[in-house]
């Protein structure tokens, strides 16, 4: 994912690391819906991560051409200082 997800200043300062696991689902239009944290080794990272997650775009999923929902896609927001 290009779209890099905003490290919390708080979190910059104190040089925390973590990993958020998330579920959501993709539209028919390549949109992320339903984001949800799943697990997190540090829930003071959570909103960024879900704010990652509503802005990602993906190319739909298709079935014999036509655009479907693609549901229960997981992926783990990583925040690492040495990025």
């Amino acid at each position: 994912m290009k779209n890099e997800p905003v490290y919390p200043e708080k979190l910059v300062r104190e040089n925390a690391t973590g990993q958020v696991k998330m579920v959501f689902d993709i539209d028919k239009t390549g949109h992320t819906v339903n984001c949800q944290v799943v697990s997190s080794t540090n829930p003071e990272f959570n909103a960024s991560a879900l704010d990652h997650c509503r802005r990602q775009r993906y190319a739909p999923a298709t079935v014999k051409g036509v655009p479907v929902v693609e549901h229960h896609h997981q992926t783990t927001v990583n925040f690492s200082l040495d990025n």
